[in-house]
């Protein structure tokens, strides 16, 4: 094999394939034979160091590859980083060896020595084992207060990156009062296991979404209820409900929907209750999506036929004798109007010799 291109080979090694440095490294390697013996003596860190030097290596005076690899080989590492790097921030030779042994792109490494002049985003990057790519565009797009924080760590792909950065911003729009500083105080005190346990649920800020979105109360309801069946209107009592009846809503589901006015959630008053869902739609209607009882039972056709005949004792107009039904406000004389919604139906009776259920489909 030639030299230059067992070389090339060597440099893709340690560096990656199109890797913005491989190269630059395999001319070095051509010009200085004693750089590859240098290299393997150093730890997986050193391809970071070698990064910044070309890098920056614009700053540096040399006549050749050979002079500029003899440099490397030669001077100490945080002579030639503050050589490279104005400024060059401290504490940077330890963080390098904390970063995930795969060289970053160059935009990685000016993140990288952005957030260092963070101090707690330096503090995470010194006290991390190991500090994957992904964790540093979260580092950057986090608000400085919660830079410090241990989830930080658990945070594995892009999707948990987004979702955790979209989880933070629901938490300050619906609790304004909730400053980053107070949700940082509370996210340092979460424990590992807590911690790891939340991860695997996929919702890294779950315990936001229960202690502070669902502590405030809802919007108006779009129908105020009677005697027999009631809108619930403040998160503390959705949670309750859901805890009593033993389903996702007392986690938090569908909360945001409901703050944001797209979502409402009733319950009837006898026993066993049945927890019923009207979303709204982009033509101002509000849609029967989902009732069901403990547990998310479905109901049976006495259940589903009684709150149905209930809702049109209350004045709501039934179009056909098809069920669900969705309503709508009639701005005229200030009733609701019950419409027949497609792609809800009762299962036929000879399919099955019990009570049939309701089906649901996403509208």
């Amino acid at each position: 094999m030639p030299k230059h291109t067992s070389n090339q080979w060597i440099a893709t090694k340690l560096m990656g394939r199109e890797h913005w440095c491989t190269d630059w490294l395999a001319e070095l390697l051509l010009a200085d034979a004693d750089l590859l013996e240098h290299i393997l003596k150093q730890g997986s860190e050193y391809r970071h160091y070698l990064c910044l030097i070309n890098m920056g290596r614009d700053r540096l005076i040399y006549s050749g590859y050979d002079e500029l690899a003899r440099m490397i080989r030669r001077k100490p590492r945080k002579k030639m980083l503050k050589a490279v790097l104005d400024p060059c921030p401290d504490g940077l030779s330890r963080v390098l060896k904390n970063l995930h042994k795969r060289p970053l792109l160059q935009r990685g490494y000016i993140r990288l020595i952005k957030l260092m002049s963070d101090k707690r985003a330096r503090k995470f990057l010194s006290h991390s084992n190991s500090v994957s790519p992904v964790q540093l565009r979260l580092l950057e797009r986090l608000p400085p207060a919660l830079r410090d924080c241990p989830f930080i760590m658990d945070i594995k792909s892009k999707a948990d990156m987004n979702l955790s950065l979209e989880t933070i911003e629901d938490v300050h729009h619906f609790a304004p009062a909730v400053s980053y500083a107070d949700m940082a105080l509370s996210l340092r005190h979460v424990s590992d296991p807590t911690r790891s346990r939340i991860y695997r649920r996929g919702q890294p800020f779950d315990l936001w979404y229960e202690n502070q979105l669902l502590k405030k109360d809802f919007p108006a309801p779009p129908w105020l209820g009677n005697n027999w069946i009631k809108p619930i209107t403040s998160g503390p009592e959705l949670r309750q409900i859901g805890r009593t009846m033993r389903n996702c809503v007392a986690k938090g589901h569908y909360i945001k929907d409901v703050l944001n006015g797209e979502a409402y959630f009733y319950v009837t008053d006898q026993e066993p209750k049945i927890l019923i869902l009207f979303q709204k739609h982009k033509d101002d209607t509000w849609r029967l999506v989902q009732a069901a009882g403990n547990e998310n039972k479905q109901l049976d056709r006495e259940s589903a036929t009684y709150i149905l005949r209930k809702l049109q004792g209350e004045g709501f107009n039934m179009l056909d004798d098809q069920l669900p039904y969705q309503y709508k406000e009639d701005e005229e004389d200030d009733m609701l109007t019950l419409d027949l919604l497609d792609g809800y139906s009762f299962e036929d009776e000879k399919d099955k010799s019990t009570s049939s259920a309701l089906q649901t489909s996403k509208p």
